[in-house]
C-alpha cells in the first residue's frame, strides 16, 4: 500500500511539474471570426523621417537628358582602372533638418511627407530641366524589430513599406507557446522622437481594424512571456535533473517494495 501511494504521489508530482493548463482562448489569433465585419480601416502611407534613407531614381524618355539627376554609386580608384562600371544608385540621407541634398535641385525637404508626396514634388521640380520626368522613390532602411517570446528575435529590414503585425511575427518565426498573446505590447516613436505605446490583442479579430495593424518605421513588437514561462524560469535549466531525480526515487521504492 505504501508503495502504491508513493508512486502515485511521485506520478502526480512529476506531471504538475511536467504540465501546465492553457485554453484555446489563450493560444489561437484572431478568434470569433464568424462575427467579424470588415470596417476597412485605409492604409496610412508612412511618412518619411530624418535619418531615413531613401533611393531615388529619375527617369524620361531621353534617358540622357536625366543622367545629372542621377547619382551613380561611386567605385574604388581599383574599380575604375579595371573599367568597372557603377551598378547601384546612391542614397539620400534625410539630414537633421528633414531634407535631402539633391543633384541640381539642392536642398529639398523630405520629411513628414510620404512617398507619393515627394515624388510628385519631385516630378514638378524636375519638369522645369526636363520633359515628362518620372520618379521612383523607395525607403531602404525601413525596418521593425520583434522581441520577446518569439522564435527568432530581432529586427528585420523590409523591402517595401506595408508590413502588417502578423507578418512581423512570421518573420521572427511567430510567438512561442509562452507568449502572451493577450498582451503584446508595440512602441512606436514619430519623427520628433516623441514614444508612444500601444497595446494589441492577437487574440481579437478586431485587430484588423485597429490603426496599429500596420507597422510603421522603427516599431518595435515586445511578446511578453505568459505565467507558466515566468514562473518556470527560475529551474528550466534544472528541469532534466529534477527529473532523473523523481525517476530514481520511484525506482528506489519499487525495489525495496519488492
Amino acid at each position: 500500500m505504501f508503495y502504491h501511494f508513493i508512486r502515485r504521489v511521485s506520478i502526480i508530482c512529476l506531471c504538475s511539474f511536467l504540465y501546465s493548463c492553457a485554453s484555446n482562448k489563450d493560444v489561437l489569433y484572431l478568434q470569433n471570426m464568424k462575427s467579424f465585419e470588415d470596417n476597412q480601416v485605409p492604409f496610412n502611407e508612412l511618412k518619411f523621417q530624418k535619418s531615413d534613407i531613401l533611393s531615388i531614381i529619375v527617369a524620361t524618355p531621353d534617358q540622357q537628358s536625366a543622367v545629372p539627376f542621377n547619382l551613380s554609386a561611386i567605385t574604388t580608384l581599383e574599380e575604375r582602372n579595371r573599367g568597372a562600371v557603377p551598378s547601384a544608385v546612391q542614397s539620400y540621407l534625410i539630414d537633421n533638418n528633414g531634407a535631402i541634398n539633391f543633384p541640381v535641385l539642392g536642398k529639398v525637404k523630405a520629411a513628414e511627407k510620404t512617398n507619393t508626396q515627394l515624388t510628385t514634388e519631385l516630378e514638378g521640380l524636375l519638369s522645369r530641366y526636363i520633359k515628362n520626368p518620372i520618379v521612383t522613390i523607395r525607403l531602404t532602411n525601413f525596418k521593425v524589430s520583434v522581441l520577446g517570446e518569439v522564435n527568432n528575435p530581432g529586427y528585420f529590414t523590409i523591402q517595401n513599406d506595408r508590413v502588417n503585425v502578423f507578418q512581423a511575427l512570421s518573420m521572427a518565426g511567430d510567438m512561442t507557446i509562452y507568449g502572451k498573446r493577450k498582451e503584446v505590447t508595440l512602441l512606436r516613436e514619430d519623427s520628433n522622437g516623441k514614444k508612444s505605446y500601444h497595446a494589441i490583442d492577437f487574440t481579437d479579430k478586431d485587430l484588423l481594424n485597429s490603426p496599429y495593424y500596420y507597422m510603421q518605421q522603427n516599431d518595435v513588437l515586445i511578446v511578453p512571456p505568459n505565467k507558466a514561462q515566468v514562473q518556470s524560469s527560475a529551474f528550466n535549466r534544472n528541469s532534466s535533473v529534477y527529473i532523473s531525480i523523481v525517476g530514481v526515487i520511484i525506482t528506489v521504492i519499487s525495489l525495496f517494495a519488492r
